[in-house]
Parts: structure tokens; sequence; C-alpha cells
């Protein structure tokens, strides 16, 4: 089971959207806590140039999973003219020796992305929105306009250098606060920092230094000594990350695999992104959210053949920075996979077999890649599975798309990435992790679509999940 292999790449893209926004000062130290231990380091400098700003934001942090290490390592430069606004953005990461490299310059109109990773280089454009900003650092933004009001807000897009993608988030200052920290009561500036994916709450002394903020899981960003930050490479804590971020049920579910139908309540959170689908169907009542997971079970004899399912949801055959369809090496290999094998649920069957036997798990490469350094390596996390398997179906025509949610595993439900296979009817799911012909009914998808789409993925912190009903598999169907 390589389940411990997804968390800590999903944590990385929550964390990189964020970083750059730390750079309070000419230079600041910060720590990233989790229940009290650091897992990891953040230095932020910022300093004027001739005609703007320049910020460059070091970061080092890893994670235990399960057992596992792994450390990622980013380094993210960013220039700003007279006015604030972005010129160039550079990014690179590193982890277990893969490097990826991002280079975006900002025009009026567009923003020209390219990722150098792996000897391989994707040249990407992406249009200017034009209901917010496009900052690095949205608190220094409103911190120069002078001390805000409360509930001043803005709308910022922040690049997110996994994704080659921006993110729209809602930034409003609410007031001072009372807050208790460091065992002392004193009132803070109350910054909140809404991105799709989860809700940072920021606290700002009266000078405009960070007191601390929350992050995803329970996480907490708060400042250190100099020292403290560049005094050890040791950030693996001894709380494993995959666990503390997993959520319970409050009861175990039977035979799991088999379950054909799991209708569950989920209290302590809105999750507006929560949406119904032919997997599962979402109803909101006074009580919560009433969630039933019903997969859609395609067959051979319901799917259509490849000539005929690539002419439907052509958004999902194309090429993407991480899903080179066009790769004769990809294209080679899914035909040589499938053979002369036109039925379209058999054939993504055979890829999603393949896939499952050839890679191997590996949770200490954090740095995204695309599906052809994957195959060059055959290891790595649940997104590499899937990443991969989605490629090879879209190169001989079956749409395919990722698909991020949980999964029930052991005692709880832990982060996963899965693929949906258009096979003529509707959309099947596969998850080459497994390997399996048929996923369970213990899978609660979040999002998907393409990279960008699937991995704007919020969190179910605070949440508590009720088991109402398992309905388990008839005997034909548990393959």
């Amino acid at each position: 089971m390589t389940l411990k292999n997804s968390f800590f790449r999903f944590l990385a893209a929550l964390l990189l959207a964020h970083l750059p926004m730390l750079a309070l000062s000419d230079t600041e130290y910060i720590g990233v806590f989790l229940q009290d231990q650091r897992i990891g380091a953040i230095i932020a400098t910022t300093r004027p140039t001739s005609d703007g700003r320049y910020s460059v934001v070091t970061t080092k942090f890893g994670a235990r999973l399960l057992g596992q290490e792994a450390i990622l390592e980013v380094v993210s430069e960013s220039w700003s003219d007279s006015t604030g606004r972005l010129t160039k953005q550079n990014v690179r990461m590193e982890s277990a020796g893969r490097k990826s490299q991002i280079k975006a310059l900002y025009g009026k109109d567009k923003i020209t992305v390219t990722r150098e990773s792996e000897g391989e280089r994707f040249t990407k454009t992406i249009e200017v929105p034009q209901d917010g900003s496009l900052v690095d650092d949205p608190v220094v933004t409103l911190l120069q306009k002078g001390k805000p009001e409360a509930r001043t807000k803005a709308v910022i897009y922040v690049l997110d250098p996994t994704m080659l993608s921006l993110v729209r988030n809602e930034v409003e200052w609410k007031g001072e606060k009372e807050i208790t920290f460091g065992g002392q009561e004193r009132k803070a500036l109350w910054l909140q920092i809404k991105d799709p994916r989860f809700t940072s709450d920021m606290f700002l002394d009266p000078k405009g230094e960070l007191i601390y903020a929350t992050s995803v899981f329970g996480m907490q960003l708060r400042p250190i000594s100099r020292e403290e930050a560049l005094g050890t490479n040791q950030y693996i804590p001894s709380i494993d990350l995959a666990t503390a971020s997993s959520v319970r049920p409050d009861k175990p579910l039977i035979e799991p695999d088999k379950i054909l139908k799991l209708t569950l309540r989920l209290e302590g959170a809105d999750l507006p992104l929560l949406s119904s689908s032919s997997h599962q169907t979402v109803k909101r009542d006074s009580n919560g959210i009433l969630l039933t997971i019903h997969p859609y079970y395609g067959s051979e004899k319901s799917a259509g053949t490849l000539a005929t399912v690539k002419k439907e949801f052509t958004e999902y055959t194309r090429a993407e920075p991480q899903m080179p369809v066009n790769s004769p090496a990809i294209k080679k290999l899914a035909k040589q996979i499938i053979g002369k094998e036109t039925n379209a649920f058999k054939a993504a069957l055979l890829i999603n077999k393949y896939v499952h036997k050839i890679m191997k798990p590996n949770a200490s490469i954090a740095v995204m890649r695309n599906a052809e350094e994957i195959l060059k390596t055959k290891e790595g996390v649940c997104r590499d599975y899937a990443v991969l398997a989605a490629t090879l179906m879209r190169s001989i025509g079956i749409p395919a798309r990722l698909a991020t949610g949980l999964v029930y595993w052991n005692d709880g439900f832990y982060y996963h990435m899965w693929v949906e296979a258009y096979t003529g009817t509707g959309w099947h799911a596969f998850d080459p992790t497994q390997g399996k012909e048929r996923i369970s009914a213990t899978y609660i998808k979040l999002a998907s679509g393409n990279p960008d789409k699937a991995m704007e993925v919020y969190t179910l912190d605070g949440v508590k999940i009720t088991v109402l009903e398992q309905v388990p598999a008839p005997k034909e169907v548990r393959r």
C-alpha cells in the first residue's frame, strides 16, 4: 500500500503557494511547526531596488510519512516594480536529487511560465485575471498602503509553481483581536487568507510583523531566531504527518475494499466545493453534510471503442505540462501495453495494471515531474502513478482525468490521488497505486480534472466523520 507516499507532495503544494507571503521586513526567520515540533525553516528577505522591490524566500521542510522521510528545498525569487506589480519570478525546487526550475515573466495581459525539470523544458502562457492583483506577498502589498481598516478586502492571485497556474485568494483584514501567544495575552492585527484549498489566519503585531499564522493540518508558522533557522538541517519530527492529517470516522469500516456504497455524515466545516457527481452525492442540511459514495462502475460490455471515446471530452485527451501525450516514447509504450485491444475499458484496465506493476513507492521525491521522467525512474508517490497512467490512457485516445481526495486505509481517511477514465458510458475510476479493476466506495472525491484543477484541493481540517451505512458489494464486482 503506497498511500503513505501521497501526502507529502499534497502538503508541499499547499505550503509553496503561501511561502512568499512571509517576507514582512528585511529578513524574517520563520519556523514551520506541527504540534510544537519544528518540521521546517523559512528565511525570507526583502530589499528595495532602483525600480521596485526584490524578495527571496528560502525554505526547507520535511516529513515523516508512515516511517518514510522526505525533504523539500525551495528558493523563490521575485521582482516587483515601483507600483508593486510583479515583473519576474524564479522558483527552484529540489527533493531527493530531483531538481525543477520555474521562470515566470509577468506582462500586462499574460504571464509566460517556463519549467525545466530533468532536462525537459515546457512553456505555458497564462492570461492575467481582471478581478484581482498579481502578487507574491499580499501582506506587504496591503501594509505598504498603511494600517488597513477592519474588513478591508482584496482579491489576489499567487502563482502555484507545482501546477503552473494561478490560485485565486481572498484576503481580508478582520481588525484587532485579542490572542494568547507564548502564554501571554496581546492585541494583534488579524489577517485572513482564503485559498480554495484552506484558510489561513495570520496575526501581526502593530508594526505589521508576524506573530504566528495557522496553516493546513493544524500546523503553525511563527518567528524563530537566525540561529535556529541556520543551526540545523534536520527537520524530521517524531510525529507522523500522514497519520496526524488523516481523518478518523466514529467507527471503523468493515472490509472496506468490498464496500459498494458508503454513507457518511460530515460535520465541522461547510466544504462548499464538495460536490455531487456520478461518484458521490452531496446533500446539505442543518446537521452538516450527508455524503453518499457510489462509484460508477464501467465494464467491458458497456464500453465504447478507442475510436469512439476519443471524440468525447477532448479536454481530457490533450497534452498538459505533466502529461506529454504526444511523446513518441509514451505513445509507443501505450500501444505495446494494449496490443490489439480496441475496447476502451479493457485498454484502460491494461494500462492501470501495467503502471501498478512497474512502479515502486518513493516518498522522498517531492518535486512535480511529468510522465516521461516518471517513466524513466519508475518510482514516486500516488500522484506519479496517476499522472503516468492518465498520460498513457490519453495517448491512445481515452479521456482521462486526475481525481484527488481521501481513501480509507487502516483506521482513517488519508489524502490520495487516482484516475478517472471515460470508457463510453461514464467515468470509471482506476487506482494504479493499488492496481485493482474497481475502487471501493471508500474514496471521498474532493476535486478532479486536469492537473491544475485536480490539485486545487481543500482539506478536511476539523471535520468529524460519522459512518451511517456500509453496503457491501456482491461477489461478482469484488475484483
